[in-house]
């Protein structure tokens, strides 16, 4: 009844075949089939069903058709000893708890079905530890290995070897990294018809698409590689899926995005690529890059990028980003210094408080072109920068930012408050107070109809006062190129802190402009006032940094300085521009670290002026030095005045009347020759006092104190109070 399932014919040496026969003609679990022979082949040309153990050493094993076949039964056992075991066109059909064990199966064109699952194979299965199937070791260097799997669970995973390998139909997999590739010699074709859940490594290979590939919701390709499209559809999983590889998308003209998609490795695109995002967030955030390869075009439709600035999106010379209804969320500043972004359809950048810059590189340069189409800009809650740089004033000739076909870069105005938005010669209507959630924002006017710019602005403040909350961020801002001038308005409680300087901007405090201090402040960059102006302290400090300044510019100009405690001075950081205007102090305590020297325009003394030592401060001036009626110039703890003004002038401090003081205290008064005569007014003495002449030899080029008439000088020596001279000629000249 059994039928002989080996032919012996083409062996050359005995074969052993020993069985015992069962109903149907099926191996027992008693039975024992044994292939001991070393001639050349073995060949099964029937069927043959194992439900115990069968073992296949030393000779060749073949099968001889597609009708051949070896069943392992449940609880069966089928151990392959022999390195030669070919399944050619034959399948090897191992049930759900049956085991194939032992040396790896070579499959030709062969069948193995596991699990219920049947695929086509020509490869390997190594059934060492679980059992993995291995494309790649065929030994027709003309052949390729393929998997076709058919409809159910391959239980297997798959290692692709190097070489061309395929994958196709329909296969399920159980594990989440069950497609391997092995190094960056492999290729993988692939064109299943469902959906991929599991994992691609690809360890550095190729993988190739023949067909749109879908990917399941926890599918990715892990790790670094290449997949060519081949005018191919990717979509990817419906879950937030995390990429932590550098993969080359070559010419991938259509990747869909289902999900947020989270990009901590690198993207680069080669050829034509576009991203589909259907509304989607691509994160960079976390590192991530996207890469546009040289003379590449990178199309974004849909996608919501966000953590630029953390992230980057660079491109090599000749290459297009293209933006239609897209989002690009910033988070830090970012400088794109080459390739092209093209803004094809309405966009948006969320620039928060970051600036987004096309500037020039060693050899190339980036640029930004919007088409008939609008790119806006959302600074959200923060003041307007005008965050797309550079301004048309700063590119004339469009290198970096071009409009073309009626498009336009626009912005959200977000305040509630439109008057505190300045074009040219506008009046402000009425007070205003400026908070970081209502801030202050100068901005260059366009002509509609000429289309032509202007940077310089005038404020007219109307009379009315603009009020400064407590802000430690800038409150105010100046765009860049914008040289702006405020005129009759009120500072009030204005802080350094609460500007904000674009590139070249500058800003000016004008005519019958007045600024007050709140609190103890800190200046680094310099305050220029021009015109008739007032800077009002209430008796708090001013403490000028290393870049910190008070400068006067223009002719004719006036500067009041009232009840400020001014702390830092030295060098020229308090200085007329022109020689016609004047500092004008009224109780003002100047603090100096360092050597002061003014020497440019008057200084005129409303009320008292009060120099601490040490340092020196140096009177260079060809101008006046003007103590006016009832007021003081105060020189106290080792200080020393040196007057030696331009032009030789030996009488510019000038003491208005009878009521007009200088009072020492254990300072110096240095005027070298040709010295210095001092008439009108009061001199105080207290303590221990000096007199330097440097070169002085009389009258006619030494210190010379008083005189006749309007020219007498009191001069008050309480105690012990004296001056002393150091050097040169000192007279007291009171007649």
């Amino acid at each position: 009844m059994f039928k002989r399932l080996f032919s012996g014919s083409r062996m050359t040496r005995e074969c052993h075949v020993r069985f015992c026969e069962g109903p149907s003609g099926k191996f027992q679990r008693s039975t024992l089939l044994k292939v001991t022979g070393v001639g050349k082949n073995i060949i099964f040309v029937m069927a043959a069903v194992v439900t115990a153990n069968l073992i296949a050493s030393q000779s060749p094993l073949t099968f001889g058709g597609k009708t051949s076949s070896i069943t392992v039964e449940n609880d069966g056992i089928f151990r392959v000893n022999s390195t030669l075991m070919t399944i050619n066109q034959g399948t090897l059909n191992r049930k759900e708890h049956a085991a194939v064990n032992g040396r790896p199966i070579r499959f030709n064109r062969g069948s193995f079905v596991s699990f219920n699952s049947q695929s086509d194979i020509s490869g390997v299965y190594n059934p060492e530890g679980s059992g993995i199937l291995e494309l790649g070791e065929n030994p027709d260097p003309d052949d390729i290995d393929i998997l076709v799997a058919n409809p159910g669970g391959l239980s297997h995973a798959v290692l692709m070897k190097p070489g061309s390998n395929f994958i196709r139909g329909q296969p399920l997999f159980f594990d989440t990294h069950d497609i391997t590739l092995q190094d960056d010699t492999t290729l993988l074709a692939i064109a299943i018809q469902n959906t991929l859940n599991t994992n691609v490594t690809l360890n550095g290979g190729v993988v190739y698409l023949q067909d749109d590939l879908r990917l399941g919701d926890n599918a990715i390709f892990e790790g670094d590689g290449q997949i060519i499209f081949n005018n191919r559809r990717l979509s990817l999983g419906g879950n937030v899926s995390t990429w932590t590889g550098n993969i080359i998308w070559n010419s991938a003209l259509d990747i869909q995005m289902n999900s947020q998609t989270i990009l901590h490795g690198t993207w680069s695109f080669y050829g034509d690529g576009q991203i589909n995002g259907n509304s989607n967030v691509l994160d960079i955030s976390g590192g991530g890059a996207i890469i546009v390869y040289p003379n590449s075009t990178l199309r974004l439709s849909g996608v919501n990028i966000k953590g630029l600035g953390s992230g980057g999106i660079y491109m090599g010379d000749g290459a297009q980003l293209r933006l239609s209804n897209t989002t690009i969320e910033m988070d830090s500043d970012y400088i794109v210094n080459s390739g092209g972004i093209y803004v094809d359809g309405d966009s948006t950048i969320i620039t928060k408080d970051k600036l987004l810059t096309f500037a020039s590189s060693l050899d190339s340069h980036g640029s930004l072109t919007v088409d008939r189409v609008a790119l806006t800009y959302d600074h959200q809650s923060y003041v307007d920068l005008f965050n797309i740089r550079p301004l048309r004033i700063q590119d004339p000739s469009h290198k970096f930012i071009n409009i073309i076909n009626n498009g336009a870069i626009r912005h959200f105005r977000q305040e509630a408050i439109t008057f505190l938005d300045y074009s040219a010669d506008t009046v402000l209507q009425r007070y205003a107070i400026v908070t970081p959630q209502r801030p202050m924002k100068v901005f260059p006017e366009i002509n509609q109809t000429t289309m032509e710019v202007n940077y310089n602005m005038t404020i007219n403040g109307g009379t009315n006062f603009l009020g400064f909350t407590r802000s430690d961020t800038p409150i105010m801002f100046i765009s860049d190129g914008i040289d702006v001038t405020y005129e009759n308005i009120v500072f009030r409680d204005f802080s350094p802190k609460h500007l904000s300087l674009g590139n070249d901007a500058k800003l000016t405090f004008g005519d019958k402009t007045m600024v007050t201090l709140a609190r103890n402040e800190v200046l680094n960059y310099p305050w220029v006032f021009q015109g008739d102006t007032m800077l009002r302290g209430s008796g708090q400090i001013l403490e000028l940094g290393p870049r910190g300044a008070i400068v006067l510019k223009g002719k004719n100009g006036k500067l009041l300085l009232d009840g400020i405690v001014i702390k830092g001075l030295s060098g020229h950081q308090i200085r007329c521009l022109d020689q016609s205007s004047k500092i004008i102090f009224k109780d003002v305590k100047l603090y100096q670290d360092g050597d002061f020297t003014y020497n440019t325009g008057g200084i005129e003394l409303l009320g008292d002026l009060r120099l601490p030592g040490p340092y020196s401060f140096n009177y260079t001036s060809p101008q006046p030095f003007t103590i006016d009626s009832n007021a003081m110039l105060e020189l106290t703890r080792y200080k020393t005045f040196r007057y030696q003004p331009k032009g030789g002038a030996r009488n510019l401090i000038r003491m208005a009347d009878a009521t007009s003081t200088i009072r020492m205290e254990d300072s110096t008064l240095d005027a070298p020759a040709p010295g210095l005569r001092l008439t009108g007014g009061w001199l105080i003495l207290s303590n221990r006092n000096f007199v330097n002449n440097p070169g002085g030899t009389s009258e006619a080029n030494g210190v010379v104190i008083g005189g006749a008439g309007s020219d007498f000088v009191t001069i008050q020596r309480p105690g012990e109070a004296s001056i002393e001279l150091i050097d040169g000629f000192y007279s007291e000249d009171n007649n």
